[in-house]
């Protein structure tokens, strides 16, 4: 047979095999995931080379030259690349026989395991992946000795023989198919809530973050073994991204360390997760205690001795924020200057320290957050005045960070996109509306939606998920003006699973500041208010919370390898 024939009967032998695999996988679990339906496929086809294909060759080696059968004849084809095949040679024979004694019969195995979610998949996976890559290198490597050490070439020069055969039929086994990340969906047009997202080059599994949480338990601006743990303990646990708590850009940007960053992005790029960075200024809500070390309920001031800077606190104005805070200096253009290239320089730093996304805290009272409000902005120079003049201290810092940090990095932002008060003139929703209209252009990828946080007079009605409808509005507004390349975040008091489901999928809502009614669809066509639920204090009170979400929905998930044997049982009550 030419080798036209035989490399369309070869081809159709993989599509049988696909074909058939396909539709018994289909008939033992339906809901199974592309992923893992994929993995199946290949290792059936693995099982069905080594075992008959590579098995065919160990028994029949002595004869090879004399084979005129189909698998005879597909080996003497493949032998152009490889004379070795046709002359006996002792090393291809030991590892043909061994591919074909262990991972055949073990691929047969594992794609069953997979095809079932058996437990021990993973470390079958694992055995029988680097042994196929063990057995690859060492394929090449004596094929390269021999040829630049011994001068023996086996394979005939054109192109189509080398690259074709040698290189291309024998590269697939280099790749290790592995798990999915914890939180990943493994089942089949899974609700908005747990598909992927990407954003720019980041690819995220699900939509559920977790929000910073300030912990006050730095040392001197070191992360330490606490952090490693709280943080670890969510990315371990399937949240797409853990975002490190609001951490200063000043007055010690310059020496702040990398050693710590890099110790739990390294940790959670081990579970396949992402990290993020909140990038922060607290402004005159600075030098403070500890919540647990002030007066309950209350804040109060950390002196010089216990490490605080009372003395240095700078806010836009000479605004105090009220009882229990400094009293802040108003920043000059050189402060100003200063902590924009704050931001800047503590954007570079977290890039060399493996983060994948950066957040910029714009909200809370914060520096950021204090320069956009007429309630705390009264400065008569170019940062004060007009709207225009009000937003500039944000918008410059926003590009300084979007210059230093790789384009395919996500940039967020996160704003109070109201302060909760009344009658007064302060920072509202239709302040928000005009801004997230410019981020896009600014770089910024994803609006992260809070509140409140700027005056001690606010009033904040408080319920569970009590900020979501002002992210939705947000989201209306921005759709109606045909502005779609800007994600939105909904966060505040979200704890349980249908609320997170219907944020990302609701109904049509009119909203006071959008207009009428506006039609707003993610990519799947479902209507939304968001296009990620950020998760806060439920993370600290269930780290597992993503699983829970999941099983309330009736989402098969992927978990932690050594936990799966913790999954929650069917018919439990969680």
């Amino acid at each position: 047979m030419d080798t036209l024939t035989l490399v369309s009967i070869f081809a159709a032998g993989c599509t049988a095999i696909f074909s058939s695999t396909y539709l018994l996988v289909m008939r033992v679990r339906p809901r199974i995931s592309t992923a893992d339906l994929l993995t199946v496929l290949w290792f059936v086809l693995c099982g069905c080379i080594h075992l008959f294909f590579e098995g065919y060759y160990a028994y029949n080696f002595r004869r090879m030259p004399l084979m005129q059968d189909l698998f005879g004849q597909l080996w003497k084809e493949y032998s152009l690349s490889d004379s070795r095949y046709q002359t006996q040679d002792a090393f291809v024979l030991c590892m043909e026989t061994i591919t074909a004694v262990c991972w055949g019969p073990s691929s047969f195995i594992l794609a069953a395991m997979i095809a079932t979610d058996h437990s021990l998949r993973y470390p079958l996976q694992a055995i029988i992946s680097l042994g196929q890559l063990y057995g690859d290198v060492l394929y090449y490597a004596t094929c390269l000795f021999d040829f630049y050490i011994l001068g023996l070439e086996y394979s005939r020069p054109e192109p189509a023989i080398f690259w074709g055969y040698f290189v291309f039929m024998n590269s697939f086994w280099i790749v290790i198919p592995c798990k999915s990340p914890a939180g990943t969906a493994l089942s089949k047009d899974p609700p908005t809530l747990f598909s992927p997202l990407t954003i720019r080059d980041v690819t995220f599994q699900n939509r559920i973050w977790v929000a910073p949480m300030c912990m006050y338990s730095a040392n001197d601006g070191h992360l330490t073994d606490f952090h490693l743990v709280h943080l670890g303990a969510f990315a371990y646990r399937g949240a797409s991204l853990t975002i490190i708590e609001a951490t200063a850009v000043r007055p010690k940007a310059e020496s702040l360390p990398i050693e710590g960053f890099k110790r739990v992005a390294d940790f959670a790029h081990g579970q396949g997760q992402k990290i993020g960075i909140q990038l922060a200024h607290a402004g005159r809500k600075a030098s403070t205690l500890p919540p647990w070390m002030g007066p309950r309920g209350k804040s109060a001031v950390a002196e010089e001795k216990d490490g605080g800077w009372p003395k240095n606190v700078k806010g836009m104005s000479a605004l105090k924020w009220g009882e229990g805070y400094a009293e802040p200096n108003e920043m000059s253009l050189e402060d100003i200057q200063d902590v924009i290239d704050g931001f800047r320089d503590a954007a570079k730093r977290a890039v060399a320290a493996g983060i994948d996304v950066i957040e910029i805290h714009g909200a809370h009272g914060y520096l950021l957050h204090s320069s956009l409000s007429p309630v705390t902005n009264k400065r008569t120079d170019q940062y004060g005045g007009s709207w225009e003049n009000k937003i500039r201290m944000l918008t410059e810092t926003i590009k300084a960070v979007r210059s230093v940090i790789p384009e395919g990095m996500p940039l967020l932002l996160r704003i109070s996109a109201t302060e909760w008060l009344e009658d007064v003139e302060s920072w509202d929703i239709p302040d928000t509306i005009k801004l997230a209209k410019l981020l896009p252009a600014l770089g910024v990828d994803l609006l992260d939606v809070s509140s409140a946080g700027n005056s001690p007079t606010q009033k904040i009605g408080m319920h569970t998920n009590y900020q979501i409808s002002i992210a939705g509005e947000i989201r209306a507004a921005l759709f109606k003006e045909g502005i779609k390349d800007l994600k939105i975040g909904c966060v505040g008091m979200i704890t349980e699973a249908e609320a997170a489901k219907s944020h990302l999928e609701d109904e049509p809502t009119t909203y006071p500041n959008a207009g009428e009614t506006v039609d707003v669809k993610d990519e799947q066509g479902k209507i939304a208010k968001a296009d990620i639920v950020l998760v806060a204090r439920q993370f600290m009170r269930e780290p597992e919370w993503v699983f829970r979400v999941a099983y309330r929905l009736g989402v098969e998930v992927q978990w932690p390898v050594q936990y799966l044997r913790a999954g929650f049982l069917k018919g439990s009550v969680i």
